[in-house]
């Protein structure tokens, strides 16, 4: 996954289910941690690094119909950030068809 090569991204990364667990897994090369937090920026729960490369998974009770992940960088910075991957893929796989065709516009 972090190096890029894994052809269904959305089958790991966000939110989803692993086993009987709500969890929460993110790719972030440059993170030092990542919290989950809530609408209104409160923390839920820290996210373990699950490898050196960037992989973050945090596990919750149940998962929160909106959240956001806090980050902070090895450099030094902090950031409030949307999950991309908590809103599901926008492309149907008629645009991935065309796009692969080189055809879609």
């Amino acid at each position: 996954m972090a190096d890029g090569q894994h052809h269904a991204a959305f089958a790991l990364l966000g939110p989803h289910r692993v086993g009987k667990q709500q969890c929460i897994t993110c790719l972030l090369p440059a993170a030092r941690t990542v919290h989950i937090i809530d609408a209104e920026g409160q923390v839920l729960t820290q996210a373990r690094a699950l490898t050196d490369d960037g992989i973050f998974r945090a596990t919750l009770a149940s998962l929160p119909s909106r959240y956001r992940l806090r980050v902070h960088w090895a450099h030094g910075n902090q950031c409030d950030m949307e999950d991309s991957f908590r809103f599901g893929p926008s492309l149907g796989d008629m645009d991935l068809h065309l796009l692969g065709q080189g055809s879609h516009l």
